[in-house]
């Protein structure tokens, strides 16, 4: 979090979604399970994650809405038996309760597209209707270059589209029904769940929960048997797979947490090298998390152990 001066970080802020970072470090009473996620503020969140710029940019867009709303509903006058009345009645009572939820919600991906969908709109509503252009020519109006380049824009948005939906849409939700036959009655068996999760994770990797019970069940694993290497070896997998989850977001606590605790029990089994890696995760959350007390307490009682 010190990484840039303060004036850049007062003008740009610390980054998108970087206010649960942002705010989880500045925050005075903090735990492990209790951290902060959003200002439920949309201004506050600007302010954080873009800076007195972004929040000029925010305040700017939503002046230009608001003129645009007030445009609308003077240029279609009455709403006796005019449709188009109601439209910019309803268009703009949609963007006044977008900016209310806003001041006590938090973003979230299904709302910004539907504010982008209504700016859209509004914008489409704003040019006026039935001025028809001058008759000319076909080809002064428009040249062959001109409607060819647009096929290629609109193609190249077209499958760019249907790739990323594919791959932040499509794959996320194989890979949550993939993942839900830990919430079943259904019994498996542990090479059965490690191989469907194995899959789930490999159809979302940036997702740490998938790996982080592939870790939980070679615990579980190392748990049941008492046989030293078989132990050994699973502690380490579940080392591999909660560090997997680690490198998806280094700044996750959770991710951190669970990193330490399988690189602590590998490291008392057979990976000694480990256990320093515990005091070294440990000592990133204390400066991730200041006011965690926890992280403290845990990194000094494993200091004093590894001195004795």
């Amino acid at each position: 979090m010190n990484d840039a001066p303060k004036f850049v970080r007062l003008l740009f802020g610390y980054g998108p979604d970087m206010f649960r970072f942002a705010g989880t470090y500045f925050a005075d009473n903090t735990t492990f399970t209790r951290r902060l996620t959003a200002a439920h503020n949309d201004p506050i969140n600007r302010l954080v994650e873009q800076g007195i710029i972004g929040l000029l940019a925010w305040i700017s867009l939503w002046f230009s809405i608001a003129y645009g709303c007030l445009m609308l509903v003077r240029r279609t006058g009455s709403t006796t038996s005019n449709p188009m009345a109601w439209l910019s009645i309803t268009i703009t009572a949609a963007f006044v309760a977008r900016f209310v939820e806003q001041l006590f919600g938090s973003p979230t991906p299904g709302g910004v597209l539907i504010f982008w969908i209504l700016i859209g709109g509004l914008a489409a509503m704003l040019l006026k209707p039935g001025v028809e252009p001058r008759k000319q020519d076909s080809a002064n109006a428009s040249s062959s270059l001109t409607q060819y380049s647009s096929y290629i824009v609109v193609g190249i948005i077209t499958i760019g589209s249907i790739v990323l939906a594919w791959d932040k849409g499509a794959n996320y939700l194989i890979a949550n029904q993939m993942a839900s036959f830990q919430h079943r009655p259904t019994v498996v068996t542990i090479e059965d769940a490690i191989d469907r999760l194995e899959q789930t994770a490999d159809h979302a990797p940036d997702v740490p929960r998938y790996l982080n019970d592939l870790a939980e069940l070679e615990h579980g694993r190392a748990g049941a048997t008492d046989n030293p290497q078989r132990k050994a070896e699973a502690l380490y997998r579940a080392y591999k797979y909660d560090l997997k989850a680690y490198e998806a977001n280094p700044l996750e606590v959770n991710s951190i947490y669970k990193l330490a605790f399988s690189a602590w029990e590998s490291g008392r089994q057979g990976h000694p090298e480990l256990q320093q890696e515990t005091i070294r995760l440990y000592e990133i959350l204390t400066e991730i998390i200041p006011s965690d007390n926890l992280a403290k307490e845990r990194l000094q009682i494993l200091n004093d152990f590894l001195a004795q």
